[in-house]
């Protein structure tokens, strides 16, 4: 839904959003290499991957997220991005 609230059990809640750092590690890395659906027994949803997207793009995705549906003030720079992505497996 356009407010981040989710769509019951086909989409998440994006609303209360937390990007700790360790969080924002894995956000990233979705971000960049998606979400495969290897077990069908769970309710997760499959993510394409966005191998084309920039830090820039991902920092600018990611701040736009935070900005709509959280409280957290602090924006995602573009070297974090950078640095996060070097650490997804």
């Amino acid at each position: 839904m356009q407010d981040g609230s989710g769509l019951g059990n086909h989409l998440p809640s994006l609303t209360n959003l937390d990007f700790s750092d360790k969080k924002l590690q894995a956000v990233v890395c979705v971000v960049r290499n998606g979400i495969k659906k290897e077990d069908t027994s769970h309710k997760q949803l499959e993510m394409p991957a966005n191998k084309d997207l920039t830090h820039t793009e991902i920092a600018n995705i990611l701040n736009y997220m935070l900005h709509s549906w959280s409280e957290q003030a602090s924006p995602v720079k573009e070297l974090t991005v950078a640095e996060y992505m070097e650490l997804c497996k």
